[in-house]
């Protein structure tokens, strides 16, 4: 940006990144989540955290909050011209910037936030590893796309910014589990051996897999017994979880995983 006299907008693109990010963070926050770090790289931000028990309505919530906060903020702009209309030359490059963000992020590509949601939104429907696949699949869709487009551009005028967004994309399809500012329930992590039995747990049969996932990871437990009928009590392992929660919505009740 600086090799094309473009300061202002760096700076510009730079304090609404920043916003957006801070906008997951909030709502994060909000949730119960811990979501404190803000990675600036040159081709976008990552907000990182160490939660890995998203319910998808909390995926949507929190990815939905960063273009949230440029959406606000182009209509707050918009209306200041509105009253003050000389502030007009100081903020285009700044409600730019806000456009620019809020509709590169919704695109449907994972690690972008529109990516998230969709992802999110067909977990909801079908179990999240064909979810992943999906999702990757229009992703590199999009991204072959872009860079077709910036290809183009240089038979007419150069777009650099579609190579580095399709850079930034491809990118993230392929190491989006390492560049996520969460991870996702496809990367478990490493439970440690739990001393002598561990904890063990009561639930009722209409739980969803994912509370029972979220308490093996938040609170060690390593036995679960469900309350079927007749008050039967069935067993259902860690591990039994752990594979089941890739195959199944989160939100399938315990009584049919048994």
């Amino acid at each position: 940006m600086l090799i094309y006299g473009k300061f202002s907008v760096f700076l510009c693109s730079l304090f609404c990144v920043v916003l957006h990010e801070m906008g997951h963070s909030l709502v994060g926050k909000k949730l119960g989540y811990k979501l404190n770090i803000i990675t600036l790289m040159p081709y976008g931000a990552m907000l990182s955290g160490n939660n890995s028990t998203f319910s998808k309505d909390d995926e949507i919530k929190i990815a939905i909050a960063g273009p949230l906060v440029n959406a606000i903020l182009i209509i707050m702009c918009v209306a200041i011209w509105w009253i003050f209309p000389t502030v007009y030359n100081f903020t285009t490059e700044f409600v730019m910037c806000n456009i620019y963000t809020l509709c590169f992020n919704l695109l449907p590509v994972y690690p972008l936030d529109g990516g998230r949601i969709f992802f999110a939104l067909l977990s909801k429907k079908i179990p999240r590893r064909k979810a992943h696949k999906i999702v990757k699949i229009v992703g590199y869709i999009i991204t072959t796309i872009f860079f077709v487009l910036f290809f183009v551009s240089f038979f007419y005028k150069l777009n650099y910014m579609l190579g580095i967004n399709a850079l930034f994309m491809l990118i993230g399809l392929i190491d989006d589990d390492k560049g996520a500012y969460y991870e996702k329930l496809t990367t478990f992590e490493k439970f440690q051996p739990i001393a002598n039995v561990g904890k063990i747990i009561k639930l009722d049969k209409s739980t969803p897999i994912f509370v029972a996932y979220k308490k093996i990871v938040e609170e060690k437990v390593s036995k679960i017994f469900v309350q079927c009928k007749d008050n039967e009590l069935k067993q259902i392992s860690k591990n039994q979880i752990q594979t089941k929660i890739l195959d199944v919505p989160i939100d399938t009740a315990l009584e049919n995983i048994i």
